[in-house]
C-alpha cells in the first residue's frame, strides 16, 4: 500500500505512524501539486482527490526525504521549545 502526502512541516508524526504500519509514504512537492490543481477551490476533499489521481496516473511529484531514523530532531535556539512570553492583560 502507498500513501501520498503534500509536503508540510506538521506531518512527520503521521509519516512515522504509517511507516510503523508498513505503509509506503510518498511526500509530494506542494508547489508542483498546486500547479496541477484545475479548480481554484482548495478543500481537503479536493486535495485528496487530486493526490489520488496523481498517484493512480503515476504523475505524483515525489520528493526525496530522509527516512525517519535518519532525520534529526528539530533544533531550538535555547534547547527548549519557544513559548509565548507576552504578558496577559486583564
Amino acid at each position: 500500500m502507498r500513501v501520498g502526502l503534500e509536503a508540510t512541516g506538521y506531518s512527520r508524526w503521521f509519516e512515522r505512524l504509517l511507516a510503523e504500519l508498513g505503509i509506503e509514504v510518498w511526500i509530494g512537492d506542494a508547489a508542483e501539486i498546486k500547479t496541477k490543481r484545475v479548480r481554484k477551490l482548495k478543500t481537503d476533499r479536493e486535495d485528496a482527490k487530486l493526490l489520488l489521481k496523481l498517484l493512480l496516473e503515476n504523475r505524483f511529484p515525489k520528493i526525496w526525504v530522509p527516512s525517519p531514523e535518519h532525520r534529526r530532531p528539530p533544533r531550538f535556539s535555547s534547547g527548549l521549545p519557544a513559548c509565548d512570553t507576552r504578558p496577559m492583560n486583564k
